[in-house]
């Protein structure tokens, strides 16, 4: 089987019947390999044509794994339209699970249904989030309590960049919101995330509900953002202007060990709520974060670091918030990303938050602003 094909399809360059025709070619190249299952991401802008990979999918008898993200990754580049298609072995489990109404406990029992293999290596479970989903880390603790580590944990949030809700998860035969894939398989290789993200002098998000911060210090939340950022940069930060200075200068939720956990502010309620991209529990020990600098490579060296032996392919998740802070920098990063994996093939998708564990063991945990490398099955 053709395991280590990744295929793309840049849709903006090909008429509609040219895009039938080369999802068609694609699916029976990989039917033709022996594949069973694939995987598509499916940039936002292509939304509409799910249903037309759905239908192509069923013809050729294909399982589909599918998730719709902001924007791809492939030849070392930002890529606002297209799909990747990817060819999983049998031995890959997968589950689509709708999240609606149900407790993180139910959530979990349907993941840990996967089978574990008894061969001794630690399998990767891969978790595509719908970013929508209001407690991805409460399930996140859930699946470690009941699967510890026995397996390692990745993933990352699929969905729109607007943060308004949508149907971004699918296989074959439905489409949905408020869900999650699960993907149990074998590989020998560790997943890495770094985000490079400096942080400043403790403060306190003394009251909170989920993601959303009502007071630090005791004090309502949006006026201490506002003077952290008067102090430390000079400048004046209003509701109209919040999200130009949020994406540069998120929270983090300190650790004992390992890097923060960054946490960006997306909007500001009428009461001074910050609301965040990801939980923040009550009286959690927070700072102001500084991002990384646009020709900084401290992320990058982190990565390598963390992947000592590296796979022949990753699937590799940047966050929009990363995106929105280096601007148009974010090609140079993704080029010098490339540079650093001379010897891996890298593709992947803009994310909506990301997930991993530090080194393959413990908690696994939800990060934004970070670049996670994933090796593909």
């Amino acid at each position: 089987m053709t395991q280590g094909y990744t295929g793309f399809i840049n849709f903006s360059e090909l008429g509609q019947d040219t895009q039938q025709d080369e999802l068609n070619q694609a699916l029976s190249t990989l039917k033709a390999s022996g594949a069973s299952q694939i995987s598509c991401w499916l940039a936002e802008k292509n939304a509409d044509r799910i249903p037309l990979i759905q239908s192509l999918c069923k013809t050729q008898g294909l399982q589909l794994v599918g998730a719709v993200f902001p924007a791809l990754i492939f030849d070392g580049a930002l890529r606002n339209e297209g799909c990747l298609l990817k060819a999983l072995p049998e031995s890959c489990q997968t589950t689509l699970i709708s999240c609606e109404h149900q407790t993180p406990e139910a959530i979990t029992d349907q993941i840990t249904h996967l089978e574990i293999s008894q061969t001794g290596k630690q399998p990767n479970l891969f978790l595509v989030f719908d970013a929508q989903q209001p407690n991805i880390s409460d399930i996140l603790d859930q699946l470690y309590l009941k699967l510890h580590n026995s397996v390692r944990y990745s993933g990352s949030n699929a969905g729109s960049e607007t943060f308004q809700p949508m149907p971004c998860l699918f296989d074959q035969d439905q489409q949905m919101g408020y869900g999650l894939w699960a993907l149990l398989y074998e590989t020998e290789f560790d997943t890495a995330l770094a985000h490079g993200y400096k942080n400043f002098e403790p403060i306190t998000a003394t009251s909170t509900t989920g993601n959303r911060i009502h007071s630090i210090n005791w004090r309502n939340a949006f006026e201490v953002y506002q003077e952290e950022i008067a102090k430390r940069y000079q400048q004046k930060v209003t509701a109209d202007n919040f999200y130009d200075f949020a994406t540069h200068f998120p929270f983090g939720i300190m650790r004992m060990s390992g890097q923060p956990l960054v946490r960006i502010p997306v909007a500001v309620e009428e009461d001074g709520t910050l609301v965040c991209v990801g939980d923040i529990p009550e009286h959690t020990v927070i700072s102001l974060l500084q991002g990384v600098e646009a020709d900084g490579t401290e992320t990058l060296d982190l990565l390598a670091k963390q992947l000592q032996k590296p796979a022949p392919e990753y699937q590799v998740f940047y966050c929009a918030g990363r995106r929105m802070h280096l601007g148009e920098e974010t090609n140079r990063e993704l080029k010098l990303l490339t540079e650093h994996f001379p010897q891996a093939s890298l593709s992947g998708a803009l994310s909506l938050g990301e997930i991993s564990n530090d080194e393959g063991q413990g908690y696994p945990l939800f990060h934004n602003a970070a670049i996670v490398c994933c090796p593909w099955v």
